[in-house]
């Protein structure tokens, strides 16, 4: 229903970080796509622990990385599509964090 990009924290996140922070920031991502995310997913452990809404995304000061400025989504439509679902659309062995997840309208889709 939405264009997400799902990020796993499993290395990001510790107990002195927020969820929040260990998501937003810093990930390699490809320029023309992040215009295009609705929706920023945390993923831990295979779980979908937090959903931010993007408001501006920059890119770090070496301009190798980009994160984001947003906010936690909290309306019941959307957390009740993706919070506490356990995501299971990764290729064995991926260890890139990163994972778009278009719509189904979208032609960047593959």
């Amino acid at each position: 229903r939405h264009n997400l990009l799902l990020i796993n924290i499993n290395k990001t996140f510790k107990t002195n970080k927020s969820v929040y922070e260990a998501t937003r920031k810093s990930w390699k991502l490809n320029k023309k796509n992040f215009s295009k995310i609705d929706y920023v997913l945390a993923e831990h452990r295979g779980i979908v622990r937090a959903i931010f809404k993007p408001e501006k995304w920059l890119e770090t000061e070496d301009g190798k990385r980009m994160y984001f400025e947003g906010y936690e989504v909290t309306d019941e439509n959307i957390t009740n599509l993706y919070l506490n679902k356990e995501y299971t659309g990764k290729k064995k062995g991926q260890q890139n964090p990163i994972c778009y997840i278009w719509k189904k309208d979208n032609p960047e889709q593959k």
